[in-house]
């Protein structure tokens, strides 16, 4: 089991998929080009053995995130079938923008095994973000959630609060906010 607390430091950007990785790397100047694919290889092996063989908790707190970065960390998270414990991106500067573009690439049933999404301090989510992550769940997406932080500086609402309580009803699932 590992958990990769803070995994990136407070000015990069999300962990990119494979496939989105190695169309950047081909887009850059390499002394020796062959070096372009060991480069996509040994980032496809990482990923392939950190996220999609054991990685089961992570913790991308405090970025300053825009919401491209939020679509490449949702692809990027299509490969974690074992993150099972938490996903915290608390003060990752999320709007609802940012919000739908991660909700939105997120396949339906994607992170099988996730039981908790912390969205805490993040104070431009507001109701419309809110909204996205009920209607992603009402999507089937995050199918094992238990807790979802949202209620801390993240300025949702009565309304947002009402999109996802009845999302979490109409979707039969036990979902705690916080």
């Amino acid at each position: 089991e590992i958990t990769i607390d803070r995994m990136v430091g407070k000015g990069r950007h999300a962990p990119l998929h494979p496939d989105d990785f190695a169309e950047l790397i081909r887009t850059k100047v390499f002394t020796v080009d062959s070096d372009k694919e060991l480069t996509v290889h040994l980032y496809t092996q990482v990923m392939m053995r950190v996220f999609a063989d054991v990685v089961t908790k992570l913790d991308f707190n405090q970025k300053s995130w825009d919401p491209e970065d939020f679509k490449n960390l949702a692809r990027a998270l299509t490969m974690c079938t074992k993150l099972k414990g938490v996903l915290r991106l608390n003060r990752t500067n999320m709007t609802a923008e940012s919000a739908a573009a991660l909700c939105n690439a997120l396949p339906d049933g994607a992170l099988p095994k996730l039981t908790e999404l912390d969205l805490n301090n993040n104070p431009k989510l507001g109701k419309d973000g809110a909204k996205e992550f009920a209607a992603a769940i009402e999507a089937g997406k995050f199918p094992s959630l238990k807790v979802l932080h949202i209620t801390t500086n993240t300025n949702i609402g009565a309304e947002g609060t009402m999109a996802l309580t009845a999302a979490k009803r109409r979707a039969n699932r036990q979902i705690q906010f916080i």
